[in-house]
């Protein structure tokens, strides 16, 4: 379990998919009782990169594919935290749900973060449901907003663009040398 947690409320530099952003309403008396619920989610989600604006995580497109269009829905179960008078203090919660972004472009890396802002509102929107809790436990783990930033969009840290500048310098010095030793042998 603290393996699990651990995964979720730390950074996680890691290779994977690009991570995702989705914002659902859900009823006031769910957040008070700590109900679970059932989200179904959309074919594209916005890049939690550039919020929807176009970068190089989403290739410029401001959104991440998560599916085929042919593909059926995909769903999410979650037990939502216990928030004593939601409806009085309207503040979102931020729920980080590991594996369930976009998939990864290079080969078979992990799934992104899916970044679930849950507002309280007197109706939930039509793509979640409350459901039974199961006998095991939910998939995801959650975390209240104030300790994730909901509205900015999380930058890469130095060592992560140290990583990639080294990562792309190495392969152009390989391409570099592969193109001498071409050249030399005739080939180019």
């Amino acid at each position: 379990m603290a393996s699990v947690l651990g995964r979720i409320t730390t950074s996680d530099d890691s290779p994977r998919g690009p991570d995702v952003k989705h914002k659902v309403r859900v009823v006031h008396r769910w957040l008070e009782r700590g109900e679970t619920i059932e989200v179904e989610l959309p074919r594209n989600l916005a890049c939690a990169v550039c919020d929807g604006g176009g970068c190089d995580a989403c290739g410029g497109s401001g959104a991440v594919s998560t599916r085929g269009r042919t593909d059926p829905a995909e769903f999410v179960q979650l037990t939502l935290p216990t928030v004593s008078r939601p409806s009085a203090s309207p503040r979102p919660l931020a729920l980080r749900i590991p594996e369930r972004g976009g998939p990864a472009r290079n080969g078979p890396l992990p799934r992104g973060m899916l970044i679930l802002t849950v507002l309280s509102a007197d109706t939930a929107d039509p793509t979640v449901r409350k459901v039974r809790p199961s006998l095991t436990p939910p998939p995801a783990l959650v975390e209240p907003a104030s300790s994730v930033a909901v509205t900015r969009p999380e930058r890469a840290t130095p060592r992560g663009r140290l990583h990639r500048s080294v990562v792309l310098g190495v392969t152009f010095l390989v391409w570099l040398l592969l193109m001498v030793v071409l050249r030399a042998q005739g080939c180019l």
